[in-house]
Order: C-alpha cells, then structure tokens, then sequence
C-alpha cells in the first residue's frame, strides 16, 4: 500500500508539471502565466530592497531559458523514467505507457520550441 501511494504521489506530481507536453498555444500561454508570476514576486522583493528571487527577475531572466532548464531538469526525465513502469502501461499495450509519449514530446519542445 505504501509503494502505491508513492506511485500515486508521482503521478499526481508528472500531472502537474505537464504543461510542456501540451499543444504549443496551451503551453506557452501557461508558461507565460507562470513567468508573470515569478516576474511580479521579483517585482515586490526589489520593491522591498532585496534582490529578487532565481527567475524572478525581468531584466535577467527569459522565458526560454527557463522552460529549457524545467523541461530538460525535471520534466523529460521525469517522464523517461516514468515510461520505464510496465504496470502504468495499459493493459492491451504493454510496450508502451503515456509517459514514454509525453517524454517524446518534451524533449520535441525542448529541441524545437525553446531554441
């Protein structure tokens, strides 16, 4: 019980950060949304008189290079290893799972989109 809880937690986690894996208008209007919010969070903290937070700041900061570092850090290897997990593969399928499609697709982005 206890693995399969971890199982889940994972899941729930590859679901979260799928973003990337989306059609390209989907996400790059996210990724946008997202960088508005770390922008605004370095906004308050130079308001503040602090330097602002890694990726929060307008001036340094560009949304490719930061989608290139989250895609190729976090999500395709997430993915990769996910698409490794024969028991999240469905059942009349058991050479492949969605992860290994959702790997595929991040790194397409990560090679295409973002350079």
């Amino acid at each position: 019980e206890e693995r399969m809880l971890f199982v889940a937690a994972v899941v729930l986690h590859a679901a979260d950060i799928s973003n990337p894996v989306r059609g390209a208008t989907a996400s790059m209007a996210w990724a946008r949304r997202i960088m508005e919010e770390f922008f605004h969070q370095g906004d308050l903290e130079k308001g503040a008189g602090h330097a602002p937070s890694p990726m929060c700041d307008r001036a340094e900061t560009s949304l490719s290079s930061v989608q290139r570092n989250f895609i190729g850090t976090i999500v395709a290897p997430l993915y990769e290893a996910m698409g490794e997990l024969p028991f999240l593969a469905p059942p009349d399928r058991k050479e492949s799972n969605v992860f290994k499609v959702m790997h595929a697709r991040a790194v397409e982005k990560l090679e295409t989109l973002y350079t």
